[in-house]
């Protein structure tokens, strides 16, 4: 009878087993990561463009940004010039375009134009880009797939 007693008197410790939960949480950071890194460059459409439809499939790179629409020209989501004064200008340069690309000293530029903008307001673009000293020109569109 008295080991009985001893016997309930005993108080049995609940404990947590962390490991497994660790191990969890380990898989789960490193799915997130791997999600991460394997997006690319997410890139900022501005307010009524609307890209291009593509079945281009490569992710976008970091770079300068130049955003084209009917209204305006937007460098990183900066306004720089105006779009129907571009147009009606005589040469192939943007001059503000020029200046600001110039100054931002980037290599790679990625051109998100408005599908409904004429054709040479973009190539006024391009040879702006080009002489400013951009070695790369992307064209942002949207993929077929999305």
């Amino acid at each position: 009878m008295v080991q009985r007693r001893i016997r309930r008197r005993e108080v049995k410790v609940p404990y947590l087993n962390l490991i497994s939960l660790m191990d969890m949480f380990t898989i789960l950071v490193i799915f997130l990561l791997f999600q991460a890194s394997s997006d690319g460059e997410v890139l900022t459409i501005a307010q009524g463009v609307l890209l291009p439809i593509s079945t281009a499939s490569q992710s976008p790179q970091r770079s300068l940004t130049v955003t084209v629409t009917l209204k305006e020209i937007l460098i990183d989501g900066l306004p720089i010039a105006d779009a129907q004064t571009v147009l009606q200008a005589k040469g192939p340069l943007i001059e503000p375009l020029r200046a600001r690309i110039a100054a931002a000293n980037g290599k790679k530029a990625t051109i998100l134009g408005d599908r409904t903008i004429p054709f040479s307001l973009l190539k006024k673009v391009m040879v702006t880009c080009t002489e400013a000293g951009i070695e790369q020109i992307s064209l942002a569109v949207l993929s077929r797939e999305s």
